[in-house]
């Protein structure tokens, strides 16, 4: 500042300081990017004073609240100005970034937001909540999906499609469940057999495709298709027959696995233990009575009575002939299904004598009475010999 007056002049100088860090300033920050661990955005600030003048501070400390980001390069191109890199970490989100000026009490700082959103679709995972169902058109169960990026990173929002190898099969509406998991309600149809789920997530390309499979099984039994090998048995107590069953539930699926077992109104037949010859298919061997006439066959479940439930996979087929049981067959907890069994008397065989029948008691001897009457047959035959030659003898005279 300069004065003058009556020839005289006097200057002064007036010096300003710059006061303590008071603030930060942010001049250029990243708003969002993708967590791919390698995009870099540059930042600026600026720490000024109480008075909004550039200050120079000691040190200042830049942080987050996403441990992978990394900073780096920062200059101070004239005091109180820095600039410098953030390059960004693989954790979708939002981060909170926090510039702090060392050695100021209060301290003095200030934050920013940064979103890394998840890249493109990489990952894609799907499980069933049950791999069984009855398949009776009502047996549910739930398809999980998880869809996620090369890191990890939740995808919250794909147009994933669902399909079924068993167009019957119910499938409802994706369900966003967030944080990048989704699900579908199935619901069975009315056919047995493995149904193929297939999930595509087509928002990338190639599309993202992975299937998951679950077995429709057969319900409890309705009914049996019985076959008779042979449509009568002899009577003789060891002629046999073979007892075909085709165990159906009520939509016509084979049942497997089932404890089968075979009774009849002749309390002389004989049956073996019923053996699975192929799927829901059962063979039982009958062996005749001696009763002639046409009885009952019945088949059936032996044990607990047939429920709604899931049948065991058939694990192998036995095809070793079953041995005929000499004792009585159970009684059957549930009947499954009936035919008849005619049973005939023994017929004679052509070029086969007879049997001979029995001799009256009066016939019948001891051995001594044998031997007499055969000597009295002798003495009569000689004396008949000896009455025709004498007559042949007088007629030629």
């Amino acid at each position: 500042m300069t004065a003058s007056g009556a020839g005289l002049s006097a200057a002064r100088t007036v010096v300003q300081t710059v006061g303590p860090p008071a603030s930060v300033v942010f001049l250029n920050t990243p708003v969002s990017g993708p967590a791919d661990g390698s995009t870099v955005f540059p930042v600026s600030f600026a720490v000024l004073d109480a008075q909004g003048r550039y200050a120079a501070p000691s040190a200042f400390q830049v942080e987050s609240t996403d441990p992978g980001q990394q900073f780096g390069g920062f200059i101070m191109p004239f005091p109180g100005l820095y600039t410098g890199n953030l390059t960004a970490s693989t954790r979708a989100g939002v981060a909170t970034v926090t510039v702090s000026v060392l050695g100021t009490s209060p301290l003095v700082r200030s934050s920013f937001s940064l979103t890394q959103t998840p890249g493109a679709a990489d990952s894609l995972e799907v499980a069933l909540a049950s791999t069984q169902l009855v398949a009776d058109g009502a047996a549910s169960t739930t398809l999980s999906i998880t869809s996620a990026d090369q890191y990890d990173n939740p995808l919250s929002s794909q147009a994933l499609s669902v399909t079924s190898s068993d167009p019957d099969v119910g499938l409802g509406a994706l369900q966003n469940l967030g944080s990048g998991n989704y699900a579908v309600d199935v619901t069975s149809s009315t056919q047995a057999g493995d149904v193929t789920l297939t999930v595509t997530d087509a928002s990338v390309t190639p599309a993202l495709v992975r299937t998951v499979t679950f077995a429709q099984t057969a319900g409890a039994p309705e009914g049996a298709q019985l076959i008779l090998g042979t449509p009568w048995l002899t009577a003789d107590g060891t002629g046999e027959t073979t007892l075909v069953a085709t165990v159906l539930d009520e939509f016509g699926n084979p049942v497997m696995g089932l404890p089968i077992g075979a009774t009849s109104t002749d309390p002389g037949h004989r049956f073996s233990y019923a053996v699975e010859t192929s799927a829901g298919v059962y063979e039982v061997r009958v062996r005749a009575s001696r009763t002639v006439g046409t009885s009952t066959l019945s088949l059936g479940l032996i044990g607990a009575p047939a429920v709604n439930r899931l049948a065991a996979p058939l694990q192998a087929i036995t095809l070793a002939v079953p041995q005929i049981q000499e004792e009585a067959p159970a009684p059957l907890a549930e009947v499954l299904g009936t035919t008849q069994l005619e049973q005939r008397g023994s017929a004679v065989v052509p070029g086969k004598d007879p049997a001979p029948a029995a001799k009256p008691a009066a016939l019948a001897g001891t051995g001594s009475e044998s031997t007499l009457g055969g000597w009295a047959a002798a003495a009569l035959l000689m004396v008949g010999g000896v009455l025709l030659l004498s007559r042949r003898k007088l007629r030629r005279g």
